[in-house]
């Protein structure tokens, strides 16, 4: 078992490396990228079907990390090199959208890791939130109806027949 002192020093470093590579980034409404995945760490937990300590605080540090590879290309061994476990970098990876691989089918994936599929309602979440974009137009709308059966899928409130076809009509229409 790991000791808490060194998932706390762990989420430590994760937002610090969070908080150079995403220097100097913007989200799509213009606000400083760090305040999005500074929320989806302190709201991962939320998510997390446990009480388990443990579990939060590598919800907390997988989710201040969940875009450094996608948005900053940092490897696994940069990653590692910097102290974070190759269990939070697994779940990282996790969360890292392969282009070649359709949304659907990626969020999918993600719903069979515990701790991944919590980051990942926490980056929906965020991400439905309509207060941070500074144009509502229809990619705007497609986005959020991404995000939205995306969410519906991964809080078990659509099935995955339902959600694949969903996701075909917005890619589609």
């Amino acid at each position: 078992m790991v000791q808490l002192k060194q998932l706390q020093d762990e989420y430590f470093k994760a937002h610090e490396l969070a908080e150079h590579y995403h220097d100097g980034q913007l989200d799509i409404g213009g606000h400083p990228y760090i305040d999005h995945v500074t929320y989806v760490a302190k709201n991962a937990k939320e998510y997390i079907q446990s009480d388990d300590i443990q579990d939060c605080y590598i919800a907390m540090t997988a989710g201040v990390l969940h875009d450094i590879i996608e948005d900053c290309g940092l490897t696994k061994s940069e990653l590692m090199s910097a102290g974070i476990s190759l269990y939070v970098i697994d779940i990282v990876q996790k969360l890292t959208h392969d282009k070649n691989t359709p949304y659907a089918d990626y969020i999918i994936s993600i719903k069979k890791d515990n701790i991944a599929r919590a980051v990942k309602l926490a980056d929906l979440s965020n991400n439905m939130d309509i207060r941070r974009l500074n144009k509502f137009d229809n990619n705007a709308i497609k986005r959020l109806n991404k995000y939205f059966y995306s969410y519906k899928f991964l809080i078990d409130d659509i099935d995955e027949e339902t959600y694949k076809n969903k996701m075909e009509k917005i890619v589609y229409e």
